[in-house]
């Protein structure tokens, strides 16, 4: 036992000696601690709010080890990501717009003549035409729709009263409200109408007050319609302040809080937050916040007038334009241009028009651009005063320029941008009781 024990001993003795001496030779090598490779699969990380993201990681782990291991480990973490979304920015131009090229085009006639209606885009891109005069004291109540894929009129429901003078606003679900207006025998009106596109019928809806022509109707932010003024025939006599909201939602009429001194000829337009901003008429000029329901000042016109054309600019500041001089000893048809800046509750001056006038109307164009087309120059005579030029307002050069003329000169017309960027006049009168059928386009 104790020579085999030697014996082992020995032998265990001598393979040390050998191994040493064959590692010195460079006959055995020896594996020294290496680094571990680990590959890690991907692993899918969601990024709201939906993006999905694919990571690969290569994770070098050093590990003391006497021989190579590859080992694939799968892990499951939550990780935060922030990733940059690419953004598309449309510069502002640097240099003034090009006006309008081209020329108008007459497109062929409606079904009846008009002067005083309306035109409102539907929601599908056709336009409703409603009422008007047709002639010297004759109103009537007959509607069409223009269709701008064809370049066509066709008739569609009449209105149960006739009118001229009247508001039309685009509602949420798709209906357009009239309201009020003037015709004869009735005299001022206090009813208003509702069409339904769907079926091309008219409902009455009954506001709380009576608001005649040239009052105030605006959709507000939430959906409902602001209502104010307006020459009326009911009442007391001196300066209108009642204020109303229509809800279409529950065909509703709510009384509001009143402006003071509020009369016909006043012009509105909604602004970036959602209040509504009025000025011209008697009226001092004044915010209302349908959320408080309440009014606030602002500021004081440079020039008092009435209906007056106002649009709110891309940068939230608001343009009004031309118009009749306001003041007991009147005065010339105004050319002069204002602009309320909304953040410091002023007026500021502006570049005027080429040519003054009023009873024109108004369209934005989609580069933020407004064209004033049409209108009188002069509140004597008519032919000789009626204009047939169109004159644009660029907000970032401050300047107006001129587009091609009307085929023929319109007052009491309208001018409604299409969903294609043309811009669509209708109708209008030429002289006292003649009234226009024709309609033009003019293409961006």
């Amino acid at each position: 036992m104790t020579v085999f024990l030697r014996c082992h001993v020995t032998l265990s003795v001598l393979k040390r000696v050998l191994l040493l001496g064959l590692m010195g030779s460079g006959l055995v090598a020896c594996v020294q601690p290496a680094p571990v490779v680990v590959t890690v699969v991907p692993v899918i990380i969601t990024v709201a709010p939906v993006t999905v993201v694919p990571k690969v990681v290569t994770v070098e782990i050093p590990v003391e080890v006497t021989r190579q291991v590859t080992q694939q480990v799968i892990v499951t973490r939550e990780v935060p990501v922030t990733r940059l979304m690419p953004v598309v920015v449309t510069p502002l131009p640097t240099s003034k717009p090009e006006p309008y090229s081209g020329q108008w085009s007459t497109i062929g006639s409606m079904t009846v003549p008009r002067g005083g209606h309306s035109a409102t885009v539907l929601r599908d891109g056709r336009v409703l035409i409603v009422g008007g005069d047709t002639a010297l004291d004759t109103d009537t109540a007959s509607a069409e729709i223009f269709d701008p894929a064809s370049n066509t009129f066709s008739p569609t429901g009449a209105l149960n009263t006739p009118r001229h003078g009247h508001s039309a606003t685009l509602l949420p679900d798709g209906r357009v409200l009239v309201i009020a207006g003037y015709n004869r025998p009735n005299g001022w009106l206090g009813d208003a109408e509702i069409y339904d596109p769907a079926t091309g019928q008219w409902s009455v809806t009954q506001p709380i007050f009576a608001h005649g022509v040239t009052h105030i109707a605006t959709l507000l932010k939430d959906g409902r319609v602001f209502v104010m003024a307006g020459s009326k025939q009911s009442g007391p006599s001196g300066p209108d302040d009642r204020v109303e909201i229509f809800d279409p939602q529950r065909n509703l009429w709510q009384v509001a809080a009143p402006h003071e001194n509020t009369d016909g000829g006043a012009s509105a337009t909604l602004l970036g937050d959602g209040r509504v901003l009025i000025a011209g008429g008697t009226a001092d000029p004044a915010i209302y916040d349908p959320v408080n329901d309440a009014w606030q000042p602002a500021g004081t016109l440079i020039t008092p007038r009435s209906q007056a054309q106002m649009a709110r600019l891309p940068d939230g500041r608001v343009l009004l334009v031309g118009g009749v001089p306001f003041s007991a000893s009147g005065g010339p048809i105004l050319s002069s241009v204002e602009i309320f800046d909304p953040r410091n509750i002023i007026w500021l001056q502006a570049a005027p028009l080429a040519r003054a006038r009023y009873n024109t109307a108004a369209v934005l164009l989609p580069d933020g651009r407004v064209m004033i087309v049409g209108g009188w120059e002069t509140s004597n005579g008519y032919e000789a005063a009626l204009l047939n030029t169109a004159e644009i307002y660029d907000a970032l050069t401050g300047t107006w320029s001129t587009s091609a003329p009307l085929a023929i000169g319109r007052a009491s017309h309208t001018a409604t941008l299409l969903p294609d960027g043309r811009v669509l006049v209708t109708g209008g009168e030429t002289s006292r009781g003649v009234f226009l059928s024709s309609a033009e386009v003019l293409a961006p």
